[in-house]
């Protein structure tokens, strides 16, 4: 059972934006209710957390948020004119205000054409005559931990409900009732959803705690081929030592450690401890102005084994392999994300990843990791290369058994096994490589020693792909501190030309 706090009401006006704006909806006499995320999650004790406010009026709602968009000296923006929807933009937060939902001409109509009766309810900005609006029984429905249809037409109108269900289930640890996975389940196609409004869902479903609940859920509700066919190819593909899931478990467990723990897992990840403030910001960064790094790496997670259920063969040994896997892993994960729209970006993100996620542990496998090796990779990830450096680490604890990897730290100090020895050694030797990589790429660069003009001056040169080349090839030898000033880098070019005559 969940407890609620309906009693509290003089608690809902603690939140200070809330409490504002009832304010100023007070002083204009205007009537108006708060429905939606804010009132379930205030109900579960959570008013503090809610940043984004949704509000209903009988009518004129875009003339009144752009009132109180003038009263806050905030942009106004009107999401929909015919639906009358306006929002207020406020910093790291909104507020929208929308008419009742067309059809319906009352609050009680408006809160019964929901989604679900634990977003039907609706409490009333009166500081005064403050009242809670519960036509469908969603704060019983909450008591009970349960995620129920308000009507027939709940998800039949709307399919991408059944995928918010599954969101609500997960993200609350709620059940789903019964009739409601029953009409969920008889979805076996989706009406047409904008890329978009799908993307936008699955993203919110992909940054999730619990991984394994999700995919186990969209299972049982018939929703998982619909939504990831490239996923259910994963299910029960077999895997060679050190492995010890299949790819499909395999895959739930790295994005469980990614939501879980994230870059900063205090039990392994203490050797990046001088690099967080510069880790935080890098996976805090909104690709194009959407979303952040560190909630792309879900779909990272997700994906970068895409490739193997199609590259899935036996060596002469009898051993799996899956060669090629993150080239073809990336051409799927290409088309995935394209088809949904996500920013260049943000494709471009997650695609490199997913090609070039093994690099770090083929690196850490090297008899001697070289600086020019470290340096070839950074210039081949670009600005991945971080992201690149920890997925590897969570790859590989989705892939050695944990007691293996924490042999000394996690088993009473007893000795470890000769395999768990071995797994240990190749952890030590992955977190060196990955430190490394973060150090290089948050470093300092210095300015290139020679630029195209120089060239094209110096040699006679024509404008050609040739002069990229010798800058590419110069640059390097610059950060390897091989040359050090704009006449050695000439002299490195002549010596260079003169060695392959």
């Amino acid at each position: 059972m969940t407890t609620i706090f309906p009693q509290s009401s003089h608690t809902w006006f603690e939140h200070d934006l809330l409490r504002r704006v009832t304010q100023f909806l007070h002083d204009q006499q205007q009537e108006a209710y708060l429905v939606g995320g804010a009132v379930r999650d205030g109900l579960l004790g959570n008013i503090h957390q809610c940043n984004d406010l949704d509000l209903v009026v009988p009518s004129n709602a875009c003339e009144i948020a752009k009132k109180l968009a003038n009263h806050f000296q905030v942009p106004f923006f009107a999401i929909d004119i015919q639906r009358d929807v306006g929002r207020v933009i406020l910093p790291d937060t909104y507020i929208d205000v929308a008419a009742f939902r067309p059809g319906t001409q009352s609050l009680i109509e408006d809160l019964q054409a929901r989604d679900f009766t634990i977003n039907a309810i609706a409490f009333r900005l009166d500081e005064q005559n403050p009242e809670l609006i519960d036509p469908t029984n969603g704060m019983a429905d909450l008591e009970s931990s349960i995620i129920r249809h308000t009507n027939e037409l709940a998800i039949m109108d709307d399919f991408l409900r059944a995928v918010r269900a599954i969101r609500f289930a997960v993200k609350f640890q709620f059940d789903i009732d019964a009739d409601t996975c029953e009409f969920i389940d008889d979805v076996y196609t989706f009406r047409y959803i904008s890329p978009e409004r799908l993307r936008d869902e699955l993203h919110k479903l992909l940054q999730l705690s619990n991984p394994k609940r999700v995919f186990k859920l969209l299972n049982e509700l018939n929703l998982l081929p619909l939504l990831f066919p490239e996923v259910v190819a994963m299910i029960g593909v077999e895997q060679s030592p050190p492995h010890h899931l299949d790819v499909f478990e395999h895959t739930m467990l790295v994005m469980t450690n990614w939501q879980q723990h994230g870059m900063l897992h205090v039990h392994c990840f203490d050797f990046l401890n001088p690099l967080k403030l510069q880790l935080h910001d890098y996976f805090s960064t909104k690709l194009a102005g959407e979303v952040s790094r560190y909630s792309l790496m879900a779909w990272v997670a997700l994906l970068h084994d895409v490739g193997k259920p199609q590259t899935f063969q036996h060596d002469e040994n009898g051993r799996i392999r899956f060669f090629n896997h993150e080239n073809i892993g990336k051409d799927i994960a290409h088309k995935m994300i394209k088809k949904m729209r996500f920013s260049d970006k943000a494709k471009q993100f997650i695609t490199t990843i997913v090609q070039l996620h093994m690099r770090p542990l083929q690196l850490s496998n090297e008899k001697k990791v070289t600086r020019r090796a470290i340096y070839r990779f950074l210039e081949a990830s670009k600005d991945t290369a971080p992201a690149i450096a920890i997925f590897s680490l969570m790859d590989s604890l989705g892939t050695y058994p944990e007691s293996a990897i924490f042999c000394g730290e996690r088993n009473g100090f007893r000795t470890p096994t000769e395999e768990e020895s071995a797994s240990r050694c190749e952890w030590e030797k992955l977190t060196h490589v990955v430190l490394t990589i973060c150090q290089k790429y948050f470093e300092p660069k210095p300015p290139p020693l020679l630029t195209g003009r120089d060239i094209i001056e110096v040699f006679g040169m024509e404008p050609s792909p040739q002069i990229g080349t010798i800058l590419k090839a110069v640059r390097e030898a610059q950060i390897l501190e091989e040359i050090n000033s704009k006449e050695e880098a000439i002299n490195w070019i002549i010596h260079r030309v003169e060695g392959e005559q």
